[in-house]
């Protein structure tokens, strides 16, 4: 079975549901109860985690998914949207308070991974994203399938024809489209949610903090704003 890793707030749970909808759809995927969110302020989930089991982690990229004969695919996205939605759901130490936006991306965070348990990053969200992607993106193997989210978010049913490829299996007959929010706490899953909280020295900071990162953005400031 097909495992999918992520940054946090990259559309994970979005591509699971996608996935399970056209290729697994007879399967029984559910996970256990588990907690989510940021250490400092856990929630407890009350019912099973749908799709769960196509869940492979959060993990940077290591030796070991290099070498594992298991397809996975990676999932990433623009990374002032990762940032705005671990913001906008308070992925971080409830000792902040009410930061501003503004305020959280010049922040070192206090995880790794994933905002669950705690531990000293050193790095701002922006940096630790741009180093997930970065890793996960310049790893060649032929069992790996990287997809962007506002791509996937496009056009689906391209998406399902990739997947499909990438599988070896056949394309569905009828494709299912995700037209609902999934996952745990979703947001909108909008594109360039952060537009109306970034001021133009924050654009600067930004690319000044990430200069190699900004080529993942969609569209980023110093091309097109939109």
């Amino acid at each position: 079975m097909v495992k999918i890793y992520s940054h946090p707030r990259s559309g994970t749970h979005f591509l699971m549901e996608l996935v399970a909808s056209n290729f697994y759809f007879d399967k029984n995927l559910e996970t256990n109860n588990r907690i989510f969110g940021h250490w400092s302020r856990l929630r407890n989930l009350e019912d099973m985690v749908k799709n769960g089991a196509l869940f492979g982690s959060h993990s940077f990229a290591l030796r070991r998914h290099r070498f594992l004969p298991i397809k996975k695919i990676y999932i990433y996205r623009d990374g002032r949207d990762v940032a705005f939605s671990m913001w906008n759901s308070k992925f971080y130490d409830k000792a902040w308070g009410d930061i501003t936006f503004s305020e959280y991306i010049r922040k070192d965070i206090d995880w790794f991974s994933t905002p669950t348990f705690k531990s000293s990053s050193k790095r701002t969200i922006l940096q630790h994203w741009e180093d997930h992607v970065v890793g996960w993106l310049k790893t060649n193997d032929r069992f790996i399938l990287k997809l962007r989210y506002e791509e996937v978010l496009a056009d689906q049913e391209k998406t399902v024809k990739q997947i499909a490829e990438f599988l070896k299996r056949p394309i569905p007959s009828k494709i299912k489209a995700v037209n609902k929010l999934v996952g745990l706490a979703p947001n909108k899953g909008k594109i360039h949610k952060w537009k109306d909280h970034l001021t133009e020295a924050d654009h600067e900071y930004i690319t000044n903090v990430i200069p190699n990162g900004i080529k993942w953005f969609w569209n980023h400031p110093k091309t097109q704003r939109t």
